[in-house]
């Protein structure tokens, strides 16, 4: 969980071939992989967010994550690997979206 910025993913965010990669963990389990969609909206002491969720196996039939607050890590896809900023120092409340059989 990185603070800063690795050499590496500065020059991922300036290259004209980045690839995106956010990190999604709940409750210590990795959603990261399951996302579809992702919209934050960043204000001062009002900060939400919007996560839709893949559930074609219905993982998320017996799994309550409304009202779960989460840090997601942004960055990008590296030489290195996945790289991204975001410690979990600053909770986001989400709203969590999780379609049947999508």
């Amino acid at each position: 969980m990185a603070r800063s910025n690795s050499a590496s993913m500065i020059a991922a965010a300036a290259g004209t071939d980045r690839v995106p990669y956010i990190r999604i963990y709940v409750n210590s389990v990795d959603y990261s992989s399951r996302l579809l969609f992702a919209e934050v909206i960043e204000e001062p002491y009002r900060d939400r967010g919007t996560f839709i969720f893949r559930n074609d196996d219905r993982l998320f039939d017996d799994v309550n994550l409304i009202g779960r607050s989460f840090q997601p890590g942004w960055g990008y896809t590296t030489g290195a690997g996945n790289e991204y900023c975001g410690d979990g120092t600053r909770l986001l409340p989400s709203t969590i979206l999780i379609p049947p059989g999508i």
